[in-house]
């Protein structure tokens, strides 16, 4: 798919690349579907919409390109436009995220996704690092069942562990320590894939703001109590 952005960003990432869609595009990046014509291939580009985000994005790209998991998407290159705008390219997945998987709300199923992603974070962690976003539209999944297999994304709030973290992420998902101000560390993420899950199960828990993430943690009971179906394990 193309549209009149895409024929206004292509010219800027030079020859290499055939925009033919957008995945994604928040404040500081956009993130397009293109084709490789070096490798022809299909990735994602990951692009800034300003030169001073220069300095973020090479952090952010060398540390993806040191993560290499199964469950983490891959970091390829790192390059400028012609007009100095920093991007890098990555692997192309394409799956849904865990907002729009139809089977979130099976317990055996999700127990795989947990897994993954677990997995995945082990690995983020013995680096000493935090995703800091944890949340269900950062998890891409391919197949279905007990067979799918889970990407982890956008690593662009990750910070080290250890330290006084500034409030980032993406409400309900944040932890109370980040949303305070404090040191973060392993926990937060953890704390964010629980709410995660939570919510899978749980879909009447969807905590939307502040009010709603403050009582979510007052009155949190197990899945098991709330709906005898989930298995207490």
């Amino acid at each position: 798919m193309t549209n009149g952005r895409d024929s206004d960003i292509n010219p800027r990432i030079g020859k290499r690349f055939e925009v033919f869609g957008e995945l994604g595009e928040g404040g500081e990046a956009c993130v397009l579907a293109v084709h490789d014509r070096l490798c022809q291939l299909r990735r994602a580009i990951k692009i800034a919409p300003h030169k001073r985000f220069r300095s973020d994005f090479r952090s952010e790209f060398q540390k993806l390109s040191q993560l290499r998991h199964p469950n983490i998407v891959r970091a390829y290159d790192y390059d400028e436009t012609p007009e100095g705008l920093p991007y890098y390219t990555m692997e192309w997945v394409e799956g849904v995220s865990l907002v729009e998987f139809s089977q979130r709300d099976q317990p055996e199923v999700l127990a795989v996704i947990a897994l993954q992603i677990l997995d995945a974070l082990s690995t983020i962690h013995a680096r000493g690092w935090v995703h800091r976003d944890i949340k269900p539209s950062n998890m891409l999944i391919v197949g279905e069942g007990r067979g799918a297999l889970v990407r982890l994304i956008d690593m662009g709030l990750m910070t080290s562990a250890g330290r006084p973290s500034s409030v980032s992420g993406t409400l309900p998902y944040i932890a109370p320590e980040i949303t305070r101000k404090e040191m973060c560390d392993a926990r937060s993420d953890l704390y964010s894939l629980g709410v995660v899950l939570y919510e899978a199960l749980i879909p009447e828990a969807v905590a939307l703001t502040t009010e709603d993430v403050i009582q979510f943690r007052r009155s949190l009971l197990p899945p098991h109590q709330l709906n005898p179906s989930i298995p207490q394990g």
